[in-house]
């Protein structure tokens, strides 16, 4: 499903194992301004509707020291953070809290990140990777 508004486009992705509790799920979003109050307005309202375990925002386009705040305000904290270069990449990964999930970073860069996520006796490999595709014709 996914949720748009003018700077926050966000799309829901459930694993293979659907399950009636909202908090299984992922959701990913490409962000434009998260700093600025409107964007955190709306970023509010879908999260409110849909309290996914883990976000993944891309293209953040600012640090996250700035919103770390908000993002507790309204029950998220850090998992993993790749802070944007300039006005390139930017991934951030943060996870619900009090959510029953641990993390083992892998691997990071400017535009990738990918870990290792544990719940009880279940590991999955979650990577998140922003690349912004120029087609050539």
């Amino acid at each position: 499903m996914q949720k748009s508004h003018d700077n926050v486009h966000m799309e829901e992705v459930v694993g293979e194992e659907e399950t009636s509790d909202d908090s299984e799920m992922l959701l990913l979003g490409m962000l434009r301004g998260v700093a600025n109050r409107k964007s955190q307005r709306q970023i509010k309202d879908i999260l409110l509707r849909v309290k996914p375990c883990l976000l993944m925002l891309f293209q953040t386009h600012t640090i996250f020291a700035k919103t770390e705040a908000f993002w507790f305000h309204i029950g998220y904290g850090k998992a993993v953070i790749e802070e944007a270069r300039d006005q390139s990449g930017g991934v951030w990964i943060l996870a619900l809290l009090g959510n029953i999930f641990t993390f083992q970073v892998l691997d990071s860069g400017p535009q990738a990140i990918s870990m290792l996520v544990f719940s009880g006796s279940s590991i999955w490999i979650c990577i998140a990777v922003y690349a912004n595709i120029q087609l050539q014709t």
